[in-house]
C-alpha cells in the first residue's frame, strides 16, 4: 500500500489537528456507517455536536457513534445520570413518538420498550432521560447488549468515555458476533487515546461484516492521526465503494487530501455531499490550519451565509479575523 504521509503533509495533518481536530463528518461509528453518517467541525463537525450543521444528538443506542476525545476527569456533581432527567411535559405530548414509546412502555415494561423511549429522548437530545431508561433496560435484561452500548454512548457524548468503558465491553461480551458491538468498543478506546486498540476492535468488525462501511471509515480517521496518509486513503476509499453515499467518509478523504496539499480534491469531496454550509466551514478549518486567514474567514462567512444559524461559523470567522490582526500586528512591529 502506498505511503504519502511526506513531512509536509505530516505537518498540514498536525495543523488541522490543532485547527479544529477533524472536519465536519468524523464518524467514529459503530452502527451509523450501516444507516446513518456522522460528521466533521469546529474541531471539524460530528454528528450530535451541539455546533454541528444538523445540531442533531449523538446516535442512539443502536447506533453506536463515535468521537476523538481525550480521556476526561471525573465528571461534576451535576453531569449524568445523577441529575434528574431533563424532560418536558411538552415535548413528551408534542413528540408523536415519544408519546407513543411512552405509552407502550406504560402498557407493557419490558427492555426493549424501555429502549424505544431512551431512543426517542435521544433522538430529541434529551440524554439523561435517555441514559435512565437504557439503566432500566439493562435492570430488566442484564444481557441486553444494546442498551449497554447506548449507555457507553452517552458517557462518551457527555465527554467521559473512561465511564462508559465497561458498558462498552459488557455490549461486546454479550453480542460478541455484533459488528456494531465491536465497532462502538473500538470508537471507546479510540476516545481514550487507544488507537491500536481500536484499530483491532474496527478489523474485527470487518471481519464479522466486511461490508460495515463505517469500521472501514473508523480505520481511515485512526489512520490519519497516525499521519499514515496512504492507509487513510485507502481505507476512506474502501468506505465509499461500499456505501457511495456516505458523508462522513466523504469528508474525511477530503481531510486526506488536505493534509496532502491537494486542496482542489479537498474541496470536491467536502462539497460532494451538497451541503454547501458544511463544505465551506471545512474549507475554512483546512484554511486556518494553513493560517490563511483571509480565505479561512471568508470560507466561515459563505458557512455562516449558507445557514444563518450556524453561530459556530460566525464565532470562527470571527478567530481568523482575529488571528489575521494579531498577525499584521506582528508584521508591523518589525
Amino acid at each position: 500500500m502506498t505511503r504519502w504521509a511526506c513531512f509536509a503533509g505530516s505537518m498540514t495533518r498536525r495543523r488541522i489537528e490543532a485547527a479544529g481536530g477533524a472536519v465536519v463528518l468524523v464518524c467514529l461509528a459503530s452502527s451509523c456507517g450501516a444507516h446513518a453518517a456522522p460528521q466533521l467541525s469546529p474541531r471539524v463537525i460530528r454528528p450530535g455536536e451541539a455546533n454541528s450543521p444538523a445540531a442533531a444528538p449523538a446516535d442512539p443506542p443502536e447506533r453506536a457513534l463515535a468521537t476523538s476525545a481525550e480521556t476526561a476527569p471525573e465528571p461534576a456533581a451535576h453531569v449524568g445520570p445523577a441529575s434528574p432527567p431533563t424532560r418536558s411535559p411538552v415535548l413528551e405530548t408534542q413528540d408523536p413518538t415519544l408519546a407513543a414509546a411512552l405509552k407502550a412502555l406504560e402498557a407493557v415494561p419490558t427492555a426493549e420498550s424501555h429502549r424505544r423511549v431512551a431512543r426517542a429522548y435521544w433522538r430529541r437530545g434529551v440524554l439523561d432521560a435517555a441514559h435512565e431508561y437504557l439503566a432500566q433496560a439493562r435492570d430488566l435484561d442484564p444481557t441486553d447488549a444494546d442498551a449497554s452500548a447506548g449507555l457507553a454512548l452517552i458517557w462518551r457524548a457527555w465527554g467521559f468515555p473512561h465511564l462508559g468503558l465497561s458498558d462498552a465491553y459488557k455490549a461486546v461480551y454479550f453480542a460478541a458476533s455484533s459488528p456494531a458491538a465491536q465497532n462502538t468498543l473500538g470508537t471507546m478506546l479510540q476516545a481514550l487515546g487507544h488507537r491500536a486498540s481500536a484499530r483491532e476492535r474496527y478489523h474485527e468488525a470487518l471481519t464479522l461484516d466486511p461490508g460495515a462501511a463505517y469500521a472501514h471509515n473508523n480505520l481511515c480517521y485512526v489512520a490519519f492521526l497516525n499521519g499514515d496518509l496512504g492507509e487513510a486513503h485507502a481505507q476512506c476509499r474502501a468506505a465509499l465503494r461500499i456505501a457511495p453515499g456516505f458523508a462522513a467518509a466523504r469528508n474525511n478523504l477530503g481531510l486526506v487530501y488536505a493534509a496532502l496539499g491537494r486542496l482542489d480534491q479537498a474541496r470536491h469531496e467536502f462539497f460532494d455531499g451538497g451541503d454547501a454550509a458544511a463544505g465551506h466551514y471545512n474549507m475554512g478549518i483546512v484554511h486556518l490550519a494553513n493560517r490563511d486567514y483571509v480565505r479561512a474567514a471568508a470560507a466561515f462567512d459563505a458557512a455562516a451565509e449558507a445557514r444563518p444559524s450556524w453561530s459556530a461559523a460566525l464565532t470562527r470567522a470571527w478567530q481568523a479575523r482575529r488571528l489575521l490582526g494579531q498577525l499584521g500586528n506582528t508584521e508591523g512591529s518589525h
